[in-house]
């Protein structure tokens, strides 16, 4: 959830809600009272008068995410991103409610969890973007003239080092310097840079690699918080504006927005959170009737992609119990836990081989995640891929003599398949791939995308590709599917009244619900699985509410 102040007045608040989170707000009173609405599924853009406790709806969406929303300097009008594939752009709304007016359109940051941040210029004549420097250059940074339509991209190429990817930015308290995140052609894993507004060369204050996407500014401009796991486990760090000091963060409880004076501070903080759990349903028949339905495996970390053997008695999973994302296994009913790898890097995306013998999953050397296998014993781990670029999500085929995978070797996610007798690679998809399952036959390869929803299908040696499912799953949902012999199940976060698992059966080509979601479904994640007869299926959610907090600073 993103939190903006109104300029000037103070008056309002400006809040993005998560998809499914129950809409729990902390005003700024001296008691700190809660209020409590009706349950809001997807992401919004929504206005508060500070002690208030009436919220006003800008924002009317059906599936896709919202960036942070932007209060123009007059206080009039909030510009947002809106991401959901079919109209990506930065749009403009009264802050006293009507319609959207689309500004421009924007290139999507898909593989991030939410869309990029936006941020007006003083005179209210300008918004500082993410978007595409030119219509196949990397995202930048970038001026937009709300006067002209034109663009003018800050970052430019060409520099000794040339960003492949700007994530994240903020705009300086005084206005005249942008602190962003980005990766470099040398390194793929972010680092904080500052530059000028008026142009310039950009300057890095961070060297390490392990920034993630948030940051702000201090309210006196001499700092940046940001978010790091450079202590291992996420926390927030605070950088000096020239470099020369990175230390813990203390003052600040969470990343925020100031107002104008920066004597007030909003931010949003969890007060009741259940991690991502691995639930576990066994149906009466593929894509039947639900007979049993139990959370398998909690802890307080995150508990997620788990994948059953080929003869279904035990599961492989991801977990970050131990600070870093590690390979699990365990038996069927989430017993005997037995952690595989202890790379102390973020692995994930097991997949069994056809026999059993062998889990491939993915992990980073040289912070690019390559694809390793390694036994169910934990035992005789060896990499598989290896290069400038990473590769992801590994798959067997069939007959476990080769493997699928998603490179972004080409500039943009596509699927390869790696002989392990050879080590040749064939390239499969040329139009965007993120996820994949290959059919018990072997003849053909399921696949879905980042920037779109829906499941394709491709032949398992390359050839022409053609949709199967056209709406689900939804964007940010990629890895909430799976297959069996008989069809696809599917998560349906649109449906009503809760995100539920549909089944889409081969033999008759109809989707009919299955499971309804008692909360939330995560994204960005492989949280979806499914035994060969389609009997039991693997599937994580988790539960959060949160409260918007305000503090005052005294002169």
């Amino acid at each position: 959830m993103k939190i903006r102040l109104r300029p000037h007045s103070e008056l309002c608040l400006s809040l993005l809600r998560r998809v499914a989170q129950p809409p729990l707000l902390s005003l700024p009173t001296e008691r700190g009272s809660l209020i409590s609405g009706t349950e809001r599924k997807r992401d919004d853009v929504y206005v508060q008068l500070v002690g208030a406790d009436t919220q006003l709806r800008l924002t009317y969406s059906k599936s896709g995410f919202l960036g942070a929303p932007a209060w123009s300097p007059d206080g009039r009008e909030i510009a947002f991103v809106r991401c959901d594939g079919k109209d990506d752009g930065v749009y403009l709304v009264s802050a006293l409610g009507g319609a959207e007016r689309k500004l421009t359109d924007i290139g999507c940051i898909y593989r991030s969890i939410n869309p990029s941040s936006l941020a007006w210029h003083s005179d209210g004549k300008e918004i500082i973007m993410i978007d595409h420097c030119s219509a196949e250059g990397p995202l930048g940074l970038v001026l937009f003239s709300l006067e002209t339509g034109e663009k003018r991209c800050l970052t430019q190429p060409g520099h000794p080092n040339e960003f492949n990817f700007v994530y994240q930015f903020a705009l300086s308290p005084d206005g005249s310097t942008i602190a962003f995140t980005a990766s470099v052609s040398s390194a793929r894993f972010n680092n904080i840079y500052t530059i000028p507004l008026s142009g310039g060369a950009p300057h890095r204050l961070t060297a390490d690699g392990d920034c993630l996407a948030d940051l702000m500014w201090t309210a006196d401009g001499k700092s940046i918080v940001f978010v790091s796991t450079r202590s291992r486990l996420s926390s927030l760090w605070r950088v000096s504006v020239n470099g020369d000091r990175t230390e813990h963060e203390t003052t600040y409880p969470a990343i925020g927005s100031f107002s104008r004076e920066g004597r007030r501070f909003v931010y949003a903080e969890q007060i009741s959170f259940e991690a991502p759990a691995i639930w576990r349903a066994l149906l009466a028949s593929a894509g039947g009737q639900v007979v049993d339905n139990r959370k398998l495996i909690q802890t307080q970390f995150t508990e997620t992609d788990a994948q059953p053997s080929p003869d279904g008695r035990r599961i492989a999973w991801a977990s970050d119990r131990t600070g870093l994302s590690e390979i699990w296994i365990s038996d069927a009913t989430g017993g005997n836990p037995l952690q595989l790898t202890h790379l102390e890097g973020i692995s994930g995306k097991p997949r069994w081989s056809p026999d059993g013998n062998w889990i491939a999953f993915n992990s980073p050397v040289d912070k690019r995640r390559q694809i390793f296998v390694v036994n169910p014993e934990g035992r005789n781990l060896h990499l598989v891929t290896d290069g400038y670029y990473e590769n992801i999500v590994p798959f067997w085929s069939w007959d476990g003599k080769s493997l699928y995978f998603t490179s972004d070797r080409t500039g943009s996610w596509q699927l390869w398949k790696h002989s392990l007798a050879t080590g040749s690679e064939i390239q499969l998809t040329k139009q965007g791939e993120t996820d994949h399952f290959e059919s018990f036959d072997g003849q053909i390869v399921y696949f879905s995308k980042l920037d779109r929803a829906g499941i394709w299908s491709i032949p398992s040696n390359g050839g022409t590709e053609s949709l199967v499912v056209a709406d689900k799953p939804q964007i940010g949902y990629w890895g909430n599917w799976a297959v069996s012999k008989a069809g696809l199940y599917l998560l349906n976060v649109e449906a009503e009244p809760r995100p539920r698992i549909e089944f889409y059966g081969f033999a008759t080509r109809r989707i009919t619900p299955v499971l309804t979601f008692e909360k939330q479904p995560v994204r960005h994640h492989l949280c979806l699985s499914a035994t060969a007869d389609g009997k039991t299926i693997y599937y994580t959610q988790y539960d959060q509410q949160s409260v918007i907090k305000m503090m005052e600073f005294s002169r």
